[in-house]
């Protein structure tokens, strides 16, 4: 991402009240709370989606194969009901998770589904 482009993305996030940007984020990334807690898919779609849908550099950059990446992008997809192939729901994707980075980021900020549910340190979760 380049510097003009983190800067419009903010200014994009600025306009909305936290809670607005909170709720849009939950919305878009509930189905994905639900099912991975642990946000090993939310990981997966953050760096697939950084890397404009590059499956070999998603891979190496999670530290998996290929396949496992594209496994998990139709396991977004399926679960979100968003069609990786349309910029509309890449682009829905890509700013809830903006979003809710943003909102973690901020002094006293709530903390995500996701977050609130992952294990803490030394406790046991599972990989979806």
């Amino acid at each position: 991402m380049t510097t003009a482009e983190a800067g419009s993305v903010r200014l994009l996030l600025r306009l909305g009240s936290p809670a607005l940007l909170s709720a849009f984020a939950d919305t878009v990334l509930a189905p994905l709370d639900a099912q991975d807690p642990a946000a090993g898919l939310g990981e997966t779609l953050r760096v697939w989606l950084e890397t404009n849908g590059a499956w070999a550099e998603t891979a190496k950059l999670l530290g998996v194969h290929r396949h496992t990446v594209q496994s998990r992008i139709q396991r977004i997809a399926r679960l979100t009901g968003r069609r990786m192939d349309r910029i509309e729901d890449r682009t829905d994707l890509w700013l809830a998770l903006q979003a809710r980075e943003s909102a973690t980021a901020a002094p006293g900020a709530r903390p995500s589904p996701a977050a609130r549910d992952a294990p803490g340190p030394g406790e046991e979760g599972t990989d979806a």
